[in-house]
């Protein structure tokens, strides 16, 4: 063994020391190579499963997407909007779009349906669901600051942008500036791009969009992040969600101290587009991408028809007021108790002595007789002195009603009655005609295992209402015998706002009997659309949604959910205002009538439905092709609520697409994960200890070239030498190679 000699105090700073091993005479050991070749393609198995799973899994979600979307009969919106309480709201198309949004206040992130419920959103961030190139990699943030009063001059909010982000001002270059006006605000658009190309030919540059503006006293900032463009400013990907924009004359809630910072720089919104929202975008792809598809395929089961026949003679203060007084309706409804109880509108189950008597009088009086009103208007005690001096014959019919409606109950009955309310859970619907004729003769109709007798429990309706302002509610409860029925959750009116989504579910005429389709049959039909507004009814403190989602005629007392899946009223009016250039106005009452008529008659909804529970678990798995869970659940609801309208279909499609060997099983992902980040840390390790021993091997070579080093012989086991290395006694390998 050689050994170096010692260096002055002089050189000690410019020396190295090296153990060198006999093995270090190879450019390389196999035990290296191995971990690093086996850990390599130990992790490009585990991500090529982790791609196959995934196209698996998305294979299976776009044909169970496509059987789901048949499930009924649809008119989707996709067009989602987020709305802050801050002032301003986005709408977005939530198949090309992926969205999350923060709460100022909390600093808490939203995504998926989360977003459509109002909050005090500070930040919304955008990015495309899929990219097809590097070009895809783009994304939008807007950015309010509530924590910053006074309007900032154009500089000020550029640099607001910059200064909270991870790309410096200093690092781009100003292209063009110019005006632009957004929801009726003016925008200063300043374009950027980086001053030097970010990729290997010089013309790739990252270009951004800034609009700046303020208001309600604040900043506003929207950023586009636009990637690799030819033309920076051009982003015609998001110039519908910009032009959407819509800003209101609101003010932050809070106070300054008490808002939550969030970050609104140009690297923000890029961190995001690549790994946030891809993530999250990947998880909201195991559901059912459109809110309203989800909602049908969870809660149409729990949604049935209505058919009210009755016929009666009427006794007023025991003397026969009206004989054969008959009437028939059909409408919707929905379970909101797994023991039965049914929601539905007043005006579709109406059956009352008094009310058939003050409407056939008024019919009457509108043909000409006269004769029935007058005596009920004697009995009531009404003078002409009643209505005031001036007042508009809509003015008096009102006074006149009203004076009707006070006349005691107990002085109407009926003789010689029969009611066949009826309730279809399936899709098969009654005779109509024997159902008619059972009811004029007097007859019970038979009902069968989907098509039960059903009981009113409560209304709060009176069918001459709304001459001049309402006096009731117009909702109901009836109620069928059973239990482990499927149930619509209940909401508050308060979820929705000006320009939410709403989704009705019932059985419109127009849909179901309308000579085209199969008329023996029903199914529910799902109808979309936006609130146009919320006001209260006339003459009460009932509120009333005005939306233009189609109410059609059987539409009523169908449920309409928001976007947080639960329900916020009942369809119930359609005015037409066709001739007169009105258009046609729709209108929901709120479920909040609902839920005071059932506490003022002492009726308890019981909403822990297991059939609905099983239900929704079963749609899940179905959704993402997992058809074995699936039909478990299935499986489960058959036998829980035999009448299931639609459970036979998801069990025989779950079993034809096991048999085609379509189902998807479980796989365990978070292991490949582990094992992923396992194998990566292998690669590098690997890596890192080939490249540390060919090091040495170098200054083996170099020192066995100056003699500094003794050299091993082949098989040799041979001491270890201690060297010191001193530039440049030791040249490098590659300079005496």
């Amino acid at each position: 063994m050689v050994k170096h000699q010692k260096t002055t105090k002089k050189h000690a700073s410019h020396e190295r020391h090296v153990t060198l091993h006999h093995h270090h005479h190879k450019p390389y050991r196999k035990r290296h190579l191995g971990l690093f070749v086996g850990s390599l393609v130990g992790l490009i198995i585990v991500l090529t499963l982790l791609v196959q799973y995934r196209d698996i899994v998305m294979t299976g979600i776009a044909g169970s997407r496509n059987f789901i979307s048949d499930f009924v009969g649809t008119n989707v919106d996709y067009d989602k909007t987020i709305q802050s309480s801050y002032g301003f709201a986005a709408t977005f198309d939530s198949r090309s779009l992926y969205a999350n949004a923060v709460d100022g206040e909390t600093g808490k992130i939203f995504q998926d349906r989360e977003l459509l419920s109002k909050r005090a959103y500070s930040k919304m961030q955008f990015a495309p669901l899929s990219q097809q190139n590097v070009t895809d990699q783009s994304a939008v943030s807007i950015s309010y600051h509530p924590e910053i009063s006074g309007e900032l001059s154009s500089e000020a909010l550029i640099d607001l942008v910059f200064d909270g982000g991870s790309v410096k001002k200093d690092k781009v270059t100003k292209v063009s500036t110019e005006n632009e006006k957004i929801g009726g605000l003016v925008f200063e658009k300043s374009v950027w791009r980086t001053a030097q190309s970010v990729g290997p030919l010089n013309n790739l540059y990252i270009s951004y969009s800034i609009y700046t503006s303020n208001i309600n006293g604040h900043p506003l900032v929207i950023t586009v992040n636009e990637g690799f463009v030819d033309i920076p400013g051009m982003h015609p990907q998001y110039d519908d969600l910009i032009n959407s924009l819509e800003f209101t004359p609101q003010t932050a809630r809070v106070n300054d101290q008490h808002v939550a910072r969030v970050p609104s720089g140009l690297g923000d919104s890029l961190l995001d587009t690549l790994l946030m929202a891809r993530t999250a975008a990947a998880a909201t792809t195991d559901k059912v991408t459109s809110t309203s598809e989800r909602i049908a395929a969870l809660y149409s089961p729990a949604v049935v028809r209505v058919y009210n026949s009755y016929c009666m003679d009427v006794e007023f203060d025991k003397d026969t007021l009206l004989r054969d007084a008959c009437l028939s309706s059909a409408g919707s409804g929905f379970f909101v108790g797994q023991d039965g109880y049914i929601a539905t509108n007043g005006h579709v189950v109406s059956m009352d002595p008094q009310d058939t008597s003050v409407y056939n009088a008024f019919v009457y009086a509108i043909a000409g007789d006269t004769r029935l009103v007058n005596r009920l208007a004697i009995a009531a005690g009404f003078k002409q002195s009643d209505v005031p001096t001036g007042s508009s014959q809509t003015e008096a019919l009102a006074i006149i009603a009203d004076k009707l409606y006070e006349l005691d109950k107990s002085r109407f009955g009926e003789t010689n009655a029969v009611h066949n309310l009826l309730v279809a859970t399936g899709s098969q619907k009654p005779d109509t005609k024997k159902l008619l004729s059972d009811t004029q003769a007097r007859k019970k109709h038979v009902s069968d295992a989907s098509i039960q007798a059903a009981v009113v429990k409560a209304t709060d309706f009176r069918l001459i209402d709304g001459i001049n302002g309402f006096h009731n509610s117009d909702v109901a409860i009836i109620k069928i015998d059973g239990k482990n029925f499927p149930i619509a959750k209940l909401g508050s009116i308060d979820d929705v706002s000006q320009g939410g989504e709403l989704s009705i579910l019932g059985f419109p005429g127009n849909a179901n009997e309308n000579g085209l389709v199969d008329s023996e049959t029903s199914t529910v039909t799902l109808t979309t659309g936006k609130v146009s507004s919320i006001k209260n009814a006339d003459g009460s403190d009932n509120r009333l949604i005005e939306t233009d989602t189609t109410i059609g005629h059987g539409n009523s007392g169908g449920p309409a959910f928001s976007n947080s899946e639960e329900v916020i009223g009942i369809a119930t009016y359609t005015l037409d205002g066709s001739g007169s250039g009105d258009g046609v106005y729709n209108y929901v009452r709120d479920v909040q009538d609902l839920i005071d008529l059932a506490k003022a008659s002492d009726i308890s909804f019981d909403q822990n439905s297991v059939t609905q529970e099983q239900w929704e678990e079963g749609i899940e798995f179905f959704y993402t092709a997992h058809y074995s869970k699936a039909l478990q659940n299935f499986q489960k609801v058959k036998e829980l609520y035999p009448s299931h309208n639609k459970v036979a279909e998801f069990i025989a499609t779950s079993k034809k697409r096991i048999a085609n060997g379509e189902d998807v099983q479980d796989f365990p992902v978070e292991i490949a994960i582990v094992s992923a980040i396992v194998l990566l840390g292998g690669v590098m390790g690997g890596l890192f200890m080939i490249i540390h021993h060919h090091k040495k091997h170098k200054v083996y070579i170099a020192g066995v070239a100056q003699g500094t080093v003794a050299p091993y012989a082949k098989g040799e086991t041979a001491p270890l030498q201690h060297i010191s290395v001193s530039n440049p006694t030791v040249q490098p390998y590659d300079k005496i190679r």
